[in-house]
């Protein structure tokens, strides 16, 4: 009855033009029919007949969509896009023939992974393609002495530069090369202009000092880092096919929204493509990022003194490796958080500690220190610090900027003495444009006490595996917006790098990142949520304190957020629960979760998904509608040591923030509860929660009845439920009271 209710909501969907919606209730109606034909009944042609008809249906929507699109008389009103169905991306054969795919071969080409991958390669109206996608062409002959023009203008000025009323010029001379050879830049020759970019400035300072620190031997690593200056550009800028206006030019590959882009860039070359920057129209002064003067060496061996310019070319295009300005959409932008920024350069793992609103037991000064110290010597992150919102903040007379990112180029620590090397690139004037950046000593303590955050950058190769899922969160009516996930982990195999932990606990890093599409959206925000879920994997496990190792989501408008979760060492296997949520104006966002660990880590199966409609929304139990809410037939199989053996189970369930809901477990032979008695209570989540609700028992095996609800009847959307357990269990849901029947009501009179 549930497919053939399915396949009639989708030939409803069909009529009134939702194709969109009809297309995946086709093929959730395929699904269906090809499940009741593997129970080997009388009737398994007649179901895989019907399922071959709710493909046949679909793929002539398809057929059709893509005919409106090539057309110009697309009717009026009608959704001319078809969502990719959601595959099991975690099971083992997600990508293997199967009966489905058997029967409907073109309907998952384009899976609804590479789909988000494919829509996050258009930001601020530009294509940024996959790296491994052939690089285009463009059309018609230019000789190699041309000078390349960007197609997509210059980037957009900031309002302090517009002021100056700038010129683009093309830069002259040797100093306009990014090939010239001269010795190291240090992060003190970086100086930042009247740009707000401050923590792309000091992205690079942070890098030049890791490639200054520890050589060459970086770029033996799997994942790059910052390099020699000569080697940095060779690792980063690669060269485009020589064909046509594409001789000479040099692409640029950078991380973002999920995978290695391309981004045209210029000539790296003798002649450089494309090499206007902005300056000041009176005094010549350049109005975005420089370098103080130093003596360049030119291709025939003579010495000249000026700037160097690459770092200014790398701002516009790169910052020293990412394409900031042209996918940022201009120099107009703020900048504060530099682990975004060197994200996109390296792949790096963003880490933003927060210290003056840590005041919670969360932020631990001890175990910070030691953390980053033993990070930064051997050479595994990199790090700054961020002011708060104050216009200024002062320490020891010297004046810093409020919301400024600051390079930090060394970390010293003598006895009771710790202290980190502060760098600051800012000019205030041109008088001071010849300086270099000044440095300061600042005492950790102090650290604590004038900074707002800390900004690390982790080294993605210090992790034995590494795991990687691309989703899209949709608003459909009030349907939330949130994606439920678990990670499984076994015992670690062997010892890395980072030595033997003995009974510290192990972590697991959950990395969410959210795509952006237009880059001055502000209002949005995000939320990760992890929990342990499988607490009782090991007898000492009852030890665990689940309000320290869980973090608790809370949302942010940064595009990064990281939870980091400890496993004790006793604990040989477990699940992660994941709970990644988006609250903001845009009806569909992409977003990518990466999971770091040390020990052998899989993707669990995907939760029950729902929705709380208003022909099931019951409310809570003193609700004379309560007996409508979502229910589940739960069954929970013996032992093979013993029949009274009992099993714990675990129930999470999760929904929109702003939906309190509950989940009871009742005694019952899996049919629907009409009325709730205490007495067949078996486990509730308790008080109603917003959110989410977890319950976690040992039941007998048997038969039981999952009541999901919500407060009251009013509260409407989309919940999902997820239930593990030690023995075998079987979950299905529980059919309404007259379903699948036709209704007609009457009205009358006393």
């Amino acid at each position: 009855r549930c497919a053939q209710a399915t396949y009639s909501k989708a030939a409803k969907a069909e009529l009134s033009g939702a194709y969109d919606n009809a297309y995946r209730l086709y093929i959730n109606a395929a699904q269906s029919f090809l499940h009741l034909s593997r129970q080997g009944d009388a009737e398994k042609d007649k179901w895989t007949s019907n399922a071959r008809k709710c493909v046949e249906r679909a793929e002539k929507i398809k057929a059709f969509i893509s005919k409106a699109k090539a057309s110009d008389d697309a009717a009026a009103g009608a959704d001319m896009s078809l969502t990719p169905v959601d595959i099991d991306y975690f099971s083992p054969c997600a990508h293997r023939s199967t009966e489905i795919m058997a029967i409907m071969p073109h309907l998952f080409i384009l899976d609804e992974q590479s789909f988000i991958l494919q829509r996050g390669a258009r930001v601020n109206g530009l294509v940024f393609p996959s790296w491994d996608d052939s690089p285009p062409t463009e059309g018609g002959h230019v000789a190699s002495s041309t000078l390349y023009e960007d197609s997509d203008g210059q980037p957009r000025l900031s309002e302090e530069q517009l002021k100056a009323s700038p010129v683009w010029r093309r830069a002259a001379g040797p100093a306009a090369s990014i090939n010239q050879e001269r010795s190291r830049l240090l992060p003190q020759d970086i100086l930042q202009q009247i740009v707000t970019d401050c923590s792309v400035c000091a992205s690079i300072s942070v890098c030049l000092e890791h490639t200054n620190r520890f050589g060459s031997n970086v770029c033996q690593t799997a994942v790059a880092h910052v390099l020699f200056n000569q080697q940095l550009l060779k690792q980063c800028f690669h060269a485009a096919p020589s064909s046509g206006a594409t001789k000479g030019r040099h692409d640029l590959k950078l991380f973002f929204n999920g995978a290695w882009r391309r981004v045209r860039f210029f000539d790296l070359s003798g002649a450089v493509i494309d090499n206007t920057l902005p300056y000041h129209h009176r005094s010549g002064a350049l109005l975005c990022m420089s370098t103080t003067p130093y003596i360049i060496d030119d291709c025939d061996g003579t010495q000249r003194s000026g700037p160097v310019l690459w770092p200014s070319f790398l701002e516009k295009g790169a910052s020293a490796l990412f394409n900031y300005m042209k996918l940022m959409g201009g120099y107009d932008f703020p900048g504060s958080n530099s682990t975004i920024d060197i994200h996109a350069l390296t792949g790096w793992i963003p880490e933003h500690i927060e210290i003056k609103r840590s005041a919670s037991p969360g932020f631990e000064p001890e175990r910070t220190w030691g953390r980053i110290s033993d990070g930064f010597f051997s050479g595994r992150c990199i790090l700054t610090l961020g002011t708060g919102p104050t216009e200024y903040a002062y320490w020891q007379g010297s004046e810093l900027l409020g919301s400024h990112s600051y390079a930090v180029i060394d970390v010293r620590e003598d006895g009771d003495s710790r202290s980190l090397v502060v760098l600051d690139s800012w000019t205030p004037s041109e008088d001071e444009a010849g300086s270099k950046s000044k440095t300061l000593e600042i005492p950790w303590m102090d650290v604590l006490e004038v900074f707002d955050g800390i900004y690390v950058s982790w080294d993605p190769s210090m992790w034995e595996n590494q795991l990687n899922f691309h989703g899209m969160w949709k608003r459909r009516g009030e349907d939330d917006q949130g994606r439920q996930l678990q990670v499984q982990y076994n015992a670690r195999s062997t010892l890395t790098s980072c030595g033997d932990m003995g009974d510290e606990p192990d972590e697991i890093w959950i990395l969410l990142t959210r795509h952006l599409y237009k880059t001055n959206q502000t209002s949005e925000y995000i939320s990760a949520k992890v929990d342990i879920e499988d607490v009782l994997a090991s007898q000492t496990s009852s030890s665990i304190d689940l309000d320290r190792v869980a973090v608790k989501g809370t949302y942010t408008n940064s595009t990064h957020v990281l939870v980091r979760t400890r496993i004790p060492t006793t604990q040989r296997s477990g699940a992660l629960s994941i709970f990644v949520s988006y609250d903001g104006p845009s009806s569909e966002i992409g977003y990518s979760v990466t999971a770091y660990s040390h020990r052998t880590i899989s993707w669990g199966k995907s939760a029950v998904k729902g929705s709380f409609i208003l022909k099931n929304s019951g409310g809570n139990c003193t609700y004379p509608s309560y007996m409508t809410n979502p229910q589940y037939h739960l069954r929970v199989h013996s032992s093979k040591r013993s029949q009274n053996e009992k099993s714990n189970v675990m129930l999470s369930m999760h929904t929109s923030k702003d939906i309190p809901i509950n989940v009871t477990v009742v005694w019952s032979q899996g049919e629907r509860v009409m009325e709730l008695t205490q007495t067949e209570v078996v486990m509730n989540s308790g008080a109603y929660s917003y959110g989410s609700a977890r319950v976690n028992k040992e039941l007998l095996a048997g038969d039981y009845t999952v009541i999901l609800s919500a407060f009251e009847p009013r509260y409407l959307g989309s919940f999902s439920l997820k239930v593990d357990a030690y023995n075998r269990i079987d979950l299905r849901p529980i059919e309404q009271e007259g379903a699948g029947m036709y209704s007609k009501p009457m009205r009358g009179a006393w």
